[in-house]
């Protein structure tokens, strides 16, 4: 099942790049999110979730250890419907170089997982723009 045009302007949506209008908030569970752009990204993986394209996700699912002293823990966990798991990490346009390593580092580490980055540029009250970037290591046999 697909969320039509309609069925977004429903929800109150101009777009489904658009944050959650604030009667829609109220529905939603409480949650915290560390930026504006993980909160219009979760509204966007609710979204996602109600048209059938995923089966699930979590935000902050855990950490990963890379190293003594060094973890990473990914924005989003989310449950592809084929069962796939992938590790959302969400960024506001801004990618500093420490984080791209330890995306990096963290996708050569775990490779039962596939990395998405999604960057999203724009405001919350004109919607994102979101841009992917898919990294997956071959596991060699």
């Amino acid at each position: 099942m697909n969320l039509t045009t309609k069925q977004a302007k429903n929800l109150g949506l101009k777009s489904l790049n658009q944050a959650a209008p604030k009667k829609a908030q109220a529905l939603l569970p409480v949650r915290e999110y560390d930026s504006k752009v993980e909160e219009t990204y979760a509204w966007r993986l609710d979204l996602e979730k109600t048209a059938g394209r995923i089966r699930n996700y979590m935000h902050h699912p855990f950490r990963l250890r890379l190293a003594r002293g060094v973890t990473y823990q990914p924005d989003f966990l989310v449950v592809r419907v084929d069962g796939v798991i992938e590790l959302h990490e969400v960024k506001g346009g801004y990618i500093r170089e420490k984080g791209r390593v330890k995306y990096m580092t963290a996708a050569e580490a775990f490779p039962m997982f596939q990395f998405v980055l999604v960057v999203g540029t724009g405001s919350g009250r004109r919607g994102f723009t979101w841009k992917t970037e898919r990294y997956h290591k071959e596991v060699e046999e």
